[in-house]
């Protein structure tokens, strides 16, 4: 199950993704993973890209 947040992430990513080409400068963003302990699955997510 996927967190909210993690998908409003995604969502925002997504927009900008589309809005980048009258917006270059949403390019810039980046996403970093705070957070404590996770488990093998949690970090495997971590090291994909899109």
């Amino acid at each position: 199950m996927q967190h909210i947040e993690d998908r409003e992430q995604m969502w925002l990513f997504d927009w900008a993704l589309l809005q980048s080409g009258k917006y270059p400068e949403l390019n810039l963003l980046f996403h970093i993973p705070n957070g404590g302990k996770r488990d093998v699955r949690e970090a495997a997510r971590f090291n994909t890209k899109s």
